[in-house]
């Protein structure tokens, strides 16, 4: 039986004793790219969450105004004696000034007109303006409402 070989005690060739440098400086210039588009994709993804967060605010602040206009009574306006509730009242009512985030504020108006008078049929129009990275953005919501009797 033969034995087996001994490992060579060869010195490697040059160029294959392990890693150059420029492989090294590709990996790394890889790495970076990667790594620096994915932070780019990441910051524009919390731009945009924070985007739909602020309308989702602004949008849910409109809706708890139209509940409150279409919930408050009496509203009769047929009789002369009845006063109307406050947030009924016909007009553009003066802005309110909210907070919509700790860095954001936001401006909400109402509007009521006449839809019907035969009918005693209000319309309501209730909007939230706020600027949001130098961008202006609105949400408005419109409502009627008929007499309670």
């Amino acid at each position: 039986m033969k034995s087996a070989r001994p490992p060579s005690k060869l010195p490697p060739l040059p160029g294959q004793g392990g890693f150059t440098v420029v492989e090294v400086m590709l990996t790394l210039a890889m790495i970076l790219v990667v790594g620096g588009a994915a932070i780019t994709c990441m910051i524009q993804l919390n731009r945009q969450a924070e985007e739909h967060r602020l309308y989702s605010c602004a949008s849910a602040a409109v809706n708890n105004e139209i509940q409150v206009c279409l919930t408050d009574g009496p509203f009769v306006p047929q009789q002369a004696s009845s006063v109307p509730p406050s947030e009924l009242t016909s007009g553009t009512q003066a802005p309110v000034s909210m907070p919509l985030d700790p860095l954001v504020t936001g401006t909400m108006n109402i509007t009521v007109a006449t839809a019907n008078s035969s009918l005693n049929v209000v319309q309501i129009t209730v909007s939230v303006t706020y600027t949001y990275r130098s961008r202006n953005y609105t949400v408005t919501q419109f409502t009627m409402r008929a007499s309670d009797v």
